[in-house]
This record gives C-alpha cells, sequence and structure tokens, in this order.
C-alpha cells in the first residue's frame, strides 16, 4: 500500500507538441465515445444561464442610465462613464480569466467570475454616490468577461465532435433569452414610484432593479459547484483519475448504460494511449491504495506554457489566424457595444422629441443636433440634461422587446445551417448586413423606420458576437484556445471601450461621423472575415 503509482498524460514523451497532441486526442477520443443526452443537455442548460446572467449584467446599464440619470445628476458624458467603466474593467480581464482557468480549471474560474460579478452589482444597489457605482460597475465587468471568456470553452469541452458547433450556436439563443427578459424586468419594475430614503443612501425602484440583475448570478455559480470540471483540462494537467470519473458519469448519464459498456468502447479506440490509460484506469479502480497525481498545475508550469503558447501563435500558420480573430473582434464589438448599450438612450430621446414636437419627423442625429447640441444656437428650449422632469417612455421597453424577437429568426437559421455554411459565410454575411443597416439610418425618419433598422441591426450584430467566440474555439487547437480566445477577448473589450467613449464624446455634437465611424468599422470587419480561412479544430 506504501506504493504510490503515477498515471499523468504529461509524461508521454519529450516532445511538447507531441505531449499536447496526446493529450487533446484522448480527451476528444473519450468525450466522442461518451455519447450526447442527459449530460449535455444538462451542461448546455447551465452554460446557457451563464450566458443570460451576462446579458443582464451588460444590458441591465442602458436602462438604469436613463432612470438613475436624475439621482446622479448624470450628463451624457458621466453616462459614458457608466457604460465604459464595465468595459474597461473588462479589458484586464481576458489574460487574467485565461491564465487563473490553466492553473485552476474553468469550472474553478467560472464561479469565482459569477460571484464576484454578482456581489458587485449587489452593492451597486446600495451604494450612495456616483463614483462608488463607477468602481463596482468596473469590477462587475472584470466579472462578467471572465463568464463570457469561459463558458464557450466549458460547454465546448464537454460535447461531442459531431455536436460541437450546433452547441456553441444554440448560446446565441441563450442571448436573445437575455434580450427579452432584460427589458420585461425594466417595465415591470422601474417604473414603479416606491422610495426610501436616509442619511445614508436612496433606495428606489432602479436600485430594486439591479438587485434582481444580480440575483442569477449567485444562484448559477451555486448550481456550477456541483458540476465537473471539463475533461481537456483535466486531461491537459494529467489527472487522470479524476479524467475517467468524469467521463464515467458523463457517459452513464448519457446513455444509462454501466461503465463497463464504455470502457469496452475505449479499448476499440483507435489511438492506443487511449486504450493503455482506460486499461490502467480498469485495472487500479478497485485497489485501496492510493493513486498519486498532481491535482493542480505549478505556476512555473503554466507561465511556461503560456510563454510558449505566445511563441506558437506568433508563427505560421497561427500568426494571420490570431491577427484577423483580434482585428474581427475589435470592429464588430466596436460597432455592436457602441450602440447596444446606447438604444434606451436613443429611445429615450426619440420619445422625449416626440412629446415636445408631435408633429414633427427627424432621424437620430437631427433629434441629438436640435435637442443636446451645445455647438448651435437653438431656436426651442432644450430639455433638462439630468431627466429629472420626463420618465422613462414605456416605447424604450417595447422598442428593446422588439430588439429581441427580431434575433429569433437569425439564430434560429444559425443553429439550422451552421454545418452546412460555416461560421465564416454567417459572419460575413451578417456584419454587412448589420452595415447596411448603419448606413440606413442617416435617412430613417419616423418612429416605425428607426425601429426597424435597430431590430436589423441588433439581429444581425447578434449573431456577429455569438460566432465570433465560436470560431475562436474551432479554429486553435486546445493547447493555444485559451491565450488565442483570451488575446481576441482583449481586443473586442478594447474595441467596445473605444466604441462608447466615441459615442458618448460625439452622439451630442457630432452625430453624423460617429455613424459613420460603426458603419466603416462593420465594412471592415465584414473584409476580415472574408480573409480568414476556416479550420477543423474540434
Amino acid at each position: 500500500m506504501g506504493n504510490k503509482q503515477t498515471l499523468k498524460i504529461t509524461s508521454i514523451g519529450q516532445n511538447e507538441e507531441t505531449d499536447s497532441k496526446s493529450k487533446e486526442g484522448v480527451a476528444e477520443d473519450s468525450i466522442n465515445a461518451a455519447g450526447f443526452g442527459k449530460f449535455n443537455y444538462k451542461v448546455t442548460i447551465l452554460c446557457s444561464l451563464i450566458y443570460i446572467n451576462a446579458a443582464f449584467s451588460i444590458l441591465s446599464t442602458g436602462f438604469i442610465i436613463p432612470a438613475a440619470a436624475c439621482d446622479f445628476k448624470m450628463t451624457t458624458i458621466d453616462k459614458g462613464r457608466i457604460i465604459t467603466a464595465p468595459i474597461l474593467g473588462s479589458c484586464f480581464g481576458p489574460f487574467v480569466w485565461g491564465f487563473l482557468a490553466d492553473v485552476r480549471g474553468r469550472k474553478f474560474s467560472l464561479i469565482i467570475a459569477l460571484f464576484l460579478q454578482g456581489n458587485c452589482e449587489l452593492l451597486m444597489s446600495i451604494v450612495p454616490n456616483y463614483w462608488g457605482f463607477l468602481v463596482l460597475k468596473f469590477f462587475s465587468g472584470f466579472g462578467v468577461i471572465g463568464q463570457l471568456s469561459l463558458l464557450f470553452t466549458y460547454v465546448g469541452e464537454f460535447q461531442p465532435t459531431n455536436y460541437r458547433k450546433k452547441i456553441l450556436s444554440l448560446m446565441d439563443l441563450a442571448l436573445i433569452v437575455g434580450m427579452i427578459l432584460v427589458p420585461l424586468l425594466g417595465w415591470s419594475i422601474i417604473p414603479l414610484t416606491f422610495q426610501y430614503r436616509n442619511s445614508f443612501f436612496l433606495f428606489r425602484s432602479w436600485n430594486l432593479f439591479i438587485v434582481l440583475c444580480s440575483i442569477p448570478a449567485e444562484i448559477i455559480g451555486l448550481w456550477l459547484i456541483f458540476f465537473p470540471e471539463t475533461p481537456k483540462y483535466l486531461a491537459e494537467t494529467g489527472r487522470n483519475i479524476e479524467l475517467f470519473n468524469v467521463l464515467v458519469k458523463v457517459y452513464t448519464e448519457n446513455t444509462n448504460k454501466s461503465p463497463e459498456s464504455y470502457f469496452k468502447i475505449l479499448s476499440e479506440c483507435k489511438n492506443p494511449l487511449t486504450q493503455s490509460l482506460a486499461l490502467n484506469y480498469v485495472k487500479k479502480k478497485d485497489f485501496e491504495e492510493e493513486i498519486d497525481f498532481k491535482n493542480d498545475v505549478r505556476l512555473k508550469s503554466i507561465l511556461f506554457d503560456f510563454k510558449n503558447q505566445a511563441k506558437a501563435i506568433r508563427a505560421a500558420p497561427y500568426l494571420t489566424r490570431t491577427i484577423l480573430a483580434c482585428l474581427i473582434a475589435f470592429t464588430i464589438t466596436l460597432a455592436y457595444y457602441s450602440f447596444l448599450l446606447w438604444f434606451p438612450e436613443v429611445f429615450q430621446r426619440l420619445a422625449q422629441f416626440q412629446n415636445k414636437f408631435p408633429n414633427e419627423t427627424a432621424t437620430i442625429c437631427s433629434i441629438s443636433d436640435r435637442m443636446y447640441s451645445r455647438s448651435v444656437n437653438l431656436s426651442v428650449e432644450q430639455i433638462d440634461p439630468f431627466g429629472c422632469d420626463v420618465p422613462i417612455d414605456n416605447s424604450v421597453y417595447i422598442n428593446s422587446l422588439w430588439q429581441a424577437v427580431a434575433c429569433i429568426p437569425s439564430s434560429i437559421i444559425l443553429i439550422t445551417f451552421i454545418d452546412k455554411v460555416g461560421f465564416k459565410y454567417f459572419l460575413v454575411a451578417a456584419t454587412l448586413a448589420a452595415f447596411l443597416t448603419t448606413i440606413g439610418m442617416f435617412f430613417a425618419k419616423t418612429k416605425l423606420q428607426i425601429m426597424i433598422l435597430t431590430c436589423l441591426f441588433e439581429s444581425m450584430t447578434s449573431i456577429c458576437m455569438s460566432v465570433i467566440f465560436c470560431f475562436v474555439v474551432v479554429i486553435f487547437p486546445t493547447n493555444f484556445r485559451v491565450f488565442a480566445g483570451a488575446l481576441a477577448i482583449f481586443f473586442s473589450r478594447v474595441g467596445s471601450l473605444i466604441g462608447n467613449i466615441l459615442f458618448s464624446y460625439l452622439i451630442d455634437n457630432h452625430c453624423v461621423p460617429l455613424i459613420y465611424i460603426i458603419a466603416f468599422h462593420l465594412l471592415l470587419g465584414a473584409i476580415f472575415c472574408l480573409m480568414v480561412k476556416e479550420q477543423k479544430y474540434v
């Protein structure tokens, strides 16, 4: 009993690249042998809920800003800081969360990200001043990007090869559900007129809205504790006993068959390493002796691995692929988040204009020039800049709901045809369509026209956002996936940050150049998408 035995995939050979491919092959073979069934549905539902929660955190900001503007006395620039704070926090997140995911695993990192975001937003609901709110929003964004960085990897690494693209595409529906639920929740809570005030803080309906939006993160984080770590991570770190325990759990839940039948399938696998490891597990599982394997990867080893990944993606064929992935993420997210987080504010401005001038029509830019611009001599009195005189119009919630509903058909098309068309051409088509709708905003002069264009924009760009993250999973091998994904997400965050800064500074006085900038980046994104050669990594 005193002799400890070690089972580690990391000792396969001296060549690191061969090592990595061997680890990936074992995990891939084992997951494919485990089949698709109940467990896969459970993990897909879990990750869908994580995506919905991220949507709650991101999209709720757009409804909080007009509701809290009066209490915090926010100008357009102040509102822009609230929107950019979580994006700035998310800029620091991809490499931190990617590093933590390699050190402690995908599951652990997701749990930390969920609790960080949920607790920060609970505190946001009672913070008494603008700057405290801003700091908490920063850390909330840091937690949200951890969820977005890892949930696609977590769900993808549990899926058999034949189902992976469809399951990853299915995540787009989760985003749509979040887009529907956020305005519904806001519509039911924010118009309430109750308030609680004391010498320390003021609690009103928008504070309650934040509380309710934070609860899903806490609940999902607790549920995730009962899920296993991904097989690919366990294989990569040489935790073979835990790896096969997880695989047996997946197989038995999926098929309702005995573990023996699973190992029989593995014994017939073409990969001799998979056969060997499965046989060793079967032989040793009935012994009481302790099996010695490393539960944690040493920090030095992880840093060395990150260094090697950084070197690897600078060489062919990964360099071009990495540059294009980063440029696509930057250009498309700059356009997407610029409009997405400001749409409630745009709809509120449109409603205020119609209330003030019921018989006139105007474009988005002419409304900004007439009612908010400080660069022209106005012939009419401007509205209260803090919005204290006008509550949020119901059309803000209705238009947001229509935007979410408009995403359903495109999402169904994505799921149905993704295997036939591929990620690349969905990206190109959706980005070009979003470019055309952006140009169309120069010509839309009625509420209906503006709403149709914003619905089309949201429908197309929401596909782009889901496909971008899926794309990173499938065009890089497992041993580069976390680092390359973190790099692409970092550039997407920078794009989001720059886009929102531009929007907050240009929407009032330079709206026309702003629309041109957004359209130009969408056109660039489509061109970069065309240059990508879709790979077969799974």
